[in-house]
């Protein structure tokens, strides 16, 4: 297999870099700014908290880490782990009680911040009848989000906003994150209630609500008394002209997107600093599970390869090779898609990766474990090899 002229396999950062393995000259080093306190999952399975500058390692998926990247929200409920606070709505349900909080258990923050609910329902046959948990935002559609655990597990909760949708989730002893979108209210709201109509009451722990505009659920934004935003992460200038070759070369990425549609394009590119040259991959806003590649040179599209994936939501190993009339996509181990016209660029044109259109707009969100460049058109074995 055919040494990369740069790799980036997150595990080296500081405040501000994000350091790439290959070229050890540091020229394939990354720059990273976000300007605010964001959370992560760290290597022993905690939500913490990082300051702002510094890149997020995150050990959501597995026990490598990959680099988290994701745009600016807000977290709209004002007390995301106090549920005792007024701003909590407690309403009795048909002839049950108000719900029953204890605050002071263990948390997925490795601290005792995690609120026991008891839900109840009075002997009715009805499930509607539950006791509920509530917090709402009025004139506002987005997700909603909270962590959820069992008390012996098995426990049937429905999560629901004040319009239609609804969904029910079976808890487990362990913590594990719940989210339900709202695109049919003016009025957001999430919402507990038990679900199980054989018990009369339901037993369980939640601990880091939030609401938040847009169409998935960001990592958590811890409040205390009001709204907090955190702000974009942005990831560029890997690289130089040094590291990329202009007639020929394989971008590799190992990349999974936040959600299956999305509100813009989420790209990443090999460019000069503009739209007119660059090497693309981006997904199709509002078509599920569907990327784009494309090659531009001197403001003339080469290439352009359209492909549906399975699920973009899980991780994917993506080649894009390019090569005067020799196109090719690669992903996880089979070729896709092929080109034998389009020309490449000009000497000293492509001299930087980064997490966005190489325009500076429509930046990449999502998790990455991996960025390859190679200098060179790779063989369909060494292809296959590296996407499997």
């Amino acid at each position: 297999m055919a040494i990369p002229s740069l790799a980036m396999i997150p595990s080296g950062y500081k405040d501000g870099k994000v350091y790439s393995v290959l070229p050890n000259s540091g020229d394939g080093d990354f720059t990273f700014s976000r300007g605010s306190n964001a959370t992560r999952v760290n290597k022993d399975g905690l939500i913490e908290t990082v300051t702002g500058d510094l890149p997020r390692l995150d050990y959501s998926d597995s026990s490598c880490p990959s680099l988290l990247l994701e745009p600016q929200s807000t977290n709209l409920v004002s007390y995301s782990e106090d549920f005792t606070n007024s701003s909590w709505g407690k309403l009795s349900g048909g002839i049950g009680s108000t719900p029953i909080l204890d605050f002071g258990y263990a948390s997925p923050d490795g601290t005792s911040k995690a609120t026991k609910v008891t839900l109840d329902k009075g002997n009715s046959s009805d499930l509607s009848d539950f006791s509920m948990l509530k917090f709402e935002v009025t004139e506002f559609d987005g997700v909603g989000s909270i962590y959820l655990k069992g008390d012996s597990g098995g426990e049937d909760i429905t999560l629901f906003t004040r319009g239609a949708e609804s969904v029910v989730v079976t808890l487990t002893t362990e913590w594990q994150r719940y989210d339900i979108s709202s695109t049919q209210s003016t009025q957001l709201s999430l919402r507990l209630r038990g679900s199980d109509n054989t018990n009369d009451v339901a037993t369980f722990y939640a601990w880091g609500a939030q609401l938040e505009e847009g169409s998935y659920a960001t990592s958590y934004i811890p409040t205390q008394g009001s709204a907090v935003t955190r702000l974009a992460d942005v990831c560029n200038n890997g690289g130089n002209e040094q590291v990329f070759n202009d007639s020929e070369g394989v971008l590799f990425a190992e990349i999974e997107y936040p959600n299956s549609t999305t509100s813009s394009n989420l790209r990443i590119a090999i460019s000069d600093g503009t739209g007119s040259n660059r090497i693309l991959i981006q997904n199709v806003s509002f078509a599920p599970n569907r990327l784009q590649f494309y090659v531009i040179a001197n403001g003339v599209v080469s290439t352009d390869f359209l492909t549906d994936l399975s699920d973009i939501t899980s991780f994917n190993k993506i080649a894009f090779k390019y090569k005067t009339n020799d196109f090719s996509v690669w992903i996880n181990g089979f070729e896709v898609l092929t080109d034998t016209s389009g020309s490449t660029f000009s000497d000293g044109t492509l001299n930087e990766f980064a997490f966005d259109g190489g325009d500076g707009a429509f930046d990449f969100y999502g998790n990455t474990k991996q960025i390859k460049y190679f200098n060179k058109a790779l063989t369909d074995i060494e292809l296959k090899a590296l996407t499997t």
